[in-house]
């Protein structure tokens, strides 16, 4: 999911870990495949207005402890950096 940010504003960002491997691998149903290579930043006090594109249904901040059901790469990125555990 793309998204912009606009008039972002937060009082840190720190780069909290870099993911990639075969558990990132991804296959369309159109027959693309890619390994997904990521950076994971944790941003503090974030202000700013969200604005979705055509690839996004709705954006929305959440709370590590009420996070909606979410798909399997995001899974695999929030367990990397060690903020879930999927045990």
């Amino acid at each position: 999911m793309y998204c912009q940010i606009q008039y972002n504003k937060f009082e840190e960002l720190k780069l909290v870990g870099l993911a990639s491997g075969k558990e990132l691998y991804y296959k369309f149903p159109h027959g693309d495949e890619i390994y997904n290579a990521t950076a994971i930043f944790k941003a503090t006090a974030v202000k700013g207005i969200i604005k979705q594109n055509e690839e996004s249904k709705d954006l929305k901040y959440f709370p590590l402890e009420k996070l909606p059901d979410l798909n399997y790469t995001t899974l695999k990125l929030l367990e990397k950096v060690g903020y879930i555990s999927t045990d």
